[in-house]
């Protein structure tokens, strides 16, 4: 079996997933270690990440 041949379903997963999912992926983590690790002079935000990775 190729390398190609053992890896095509693989391959076809993940080129079904689009641009916006893969952006946005893990955000919620991102913002809960965000809100963690925030000081006192960052901004106070709710989502950060994923409001910027939102934006149109």
């Amino acid at each position: 079996m190729t390398v190609k041949g053992e890896y095509a379903e693989a391959l076809s997963e993940w080129s079904a997933v689009t641009e916006a999912e893969e952006a946005g992926a893990g955000a919620e983590d991102l913002d809960a270690w965000y809100a963690r690790h925030r000081e006192d002079h960052d901004p106070d935000l709710e989502k950060p990440v994923a409001d910027l990775l939102n934006r149109h």
